[in-house]
């Protein structure tokens, strides 16, 4: 280690240690609305396919590019208890890659009140979709407040 190295080599030029500061670092401050707040913004969202996947977002708490890539064959709507798998995202160029950021899969149980989401109103591979192809994240991060990063 060098610091070590350091005061080996000038030990006799130093005859006490000086004190050094404890390194720390300052949280960042949470950037996100209110519950209600957030009620008083979905309010304006007039389109049905947009709220799905701002709600989506906002009760699982996934990155945007999760529910942008959700797909129909890793939701399991008919199991007992239901569930979905996020496995893929979406990437910047449109394109499904293969892993979340984590390289884990998220099995998460879909929940009643949200349970109307995962219900096709279009018949693509994604789970949510406008005009047949899919979402793309970039059209999302308006409302980045309700996903987390």
């Amino acid at each position: 280690m060098i610091d070590s190295e350091f005061f080996r080599f000038n030990r006799k030029s130093l005859p006490e240690l000086p004190d050094f500061p404890k390194v720390s670092f300052q949280e960042p401050p949470m950037r996100s609305l209110s519950e209600k707040d957030q009620d008083r913004v979905f309010e304006f969202i007039m389109d049905e396919r947009d709220l799905k996947i701002f709600a989506f977002v906002r009760q699982y708490g996934c990155r945007v590019n999760e529910a942008s890539g959700l797909l129909r064959e890793n939701v399991f709507i008919d199991h007992g208890p239901p569930y979905f798998v996020l496995a893929t995202v979406l990437g910047t160029n449109g394109q499904i890659k293969p892993s979340t950021k984590t390289k884990r899969l998220k099995v998460l149980p879909i929940i009643p009140e949200i349970a109307s989401v995962f219900k096709p109103s279009e018949v693509t591979p994604f789970v949510f979709s406008k005009n047949g192809r899919q979402i793309r994240s970039y059209l999302v991060h308006a409302f980045r407040w309700v996903g987390s990063t």
